[in-house]
């Protein structure tokens, strides 16, 4: 299969990643120090930047006394107005994780913040002469109302009506709200950015590209993490099968590998022919059911809950041919299956 072209970056160049710690981020990282970059780590504290560094100098020994190894800087708050200036110094990319994942229902204070993050970020590459892609982590829920049982989703999909639910919650149970305001987040994130560049069209000088990936499984790079993320939730309920109540109510929708998304991520910063794009990443679907059938696999000897009676899968048909064509580059023929998914999560 063809290698990836990884043309439009020279190799060594030092990469921005926004929220490094995190478990798509530092998969990202590692990714990134495999391909030849230098991701430069913006984190929170100064031991959130020693852990990360310590995990991927233990993955990536033969950099570690050089200056291809992780680097990391320490940005308290990312919505102050030139909160990336300094750390985007030299650097010919930035991929922006960071998000709000509190699932606050706040609305007011949690949407306004995403857009001045953004926007921010635009911003300092702008100023930065050296940028020449920035990549923004955005999400399934920025594409349809909700997850469904048919229809095809295709990168020309927004879902405008999740953001009027967001500013009418006092319509909705308390429950679902925080989920509610997360998704209208990412959707007016990712509008926000690409109207910031048909704004400044005259004035960048990088191309941007959006990653929309579903529900992230796969391994933990820090085996120790008890951060709230997708990841060390499936590890968790493989330890404790009485979690798994929590995904009851969880709709129906797909997966995706992290490690997948951590290539598309690479791609959409690399690649000299993805420019402007929105690459949708999508495997199988993952639903109460779908998990279930995995973790009897896993470990037929506990005792797992019983199905959901009736439960249907997603079957919406997702236009991911692009993103497919790129994992290929990249070695792959197809994206990572809900079994190796979960298996690799629940076993890192």
């Amino acid at each position: 299969m063809a290698a990836p072209l990884l043309a439009a970056l020279p190799r060594h160049s030092i990469v921005l990643v926004t929220g490094a710690n995190g478990f798509l981020a530092s998969h990202i990282c590692d990714h990134l120090l495999t391909y030849g970059f230098v991701p430069r780590g913006s984190v929170r504290s100064a031991d959130k930047g020693e852990n990360i560094k310590r995990i991927l100098d233990s993955r990536h020994p033969d950099k570690v006394k050089s200056s291809t190894s992780f680097q990391y800087v320490v940005i308290e708050d990312m919505s102050v107005e030139g909160a990336f200036d300094a750390a985007a110094l030299g650097c010919a990319g930035i991929i922006h994780t960071a998000s709000d994942t509190s699932f606050g229902s706040d609305v007011e204070r949690i949407i306004p913040l995403q857009i001045r993050g953004i926007n921010s970020i635009l911003e300092t590459a702008k100023r930065t002469p050296t940028v020449r892609r920035v990549v923004v982590t955005s999400s399934s829920n920025v594409l349809t109302p909700r997850p469904g049982f048919g229809g095809t989703v295709t990168d020309k999909s927004w879902n405008h009506e999740v953001v009027t639910q967001a500013w009418n919650l006092s319509h909705f149970p308390e429950g679902v709200r925080g989920a509610i305001v997360y998704a209208a987040a990412k959707v007016c994130t990712e509008r926000a950015a690409w109207d910031f560049m048909a704004t400044n069209k005259a004035k960048v000088h990088f191309e941007l590209n959006c990653i929309l990936p579903n529900f992230n499984i796969g391994p933990l790079l820090d085996a120790e993490s008890t951060t709230r993320t997708t990841g060390s939730w499936i590890r968790g309920i493989f330890r404790n099968p009485e979690m798994l109540d929590s995904l009851r109510t969880f709709p129906p929708q797909h997966m995706v590998d992290v490690r997948d998304v951590a290539k598309l991520h690479v791609a959409a910063l690399a690649e000299e022919d993805v420019r402007g794009e929105r690459l949708l990443a999508f495997s199988d679907p993952f639903s109460f059911n779908d998990l279930i059938d995995v973790l009897v696999k896993l470990d037929s000897g506990k005792t797992w809950p019983e199905k959901i009676e009736g439960q249907l899968s997603d079957r919406r048909t997702f236009a991911k041919e692009r993103s497919l064509e790129l994992l290929r580059r990249f070695g792959q023929d197809k994206f990572t299956s809900i079994d190796e998914s979960v298996s690799s999560c629940v076993r890192s």
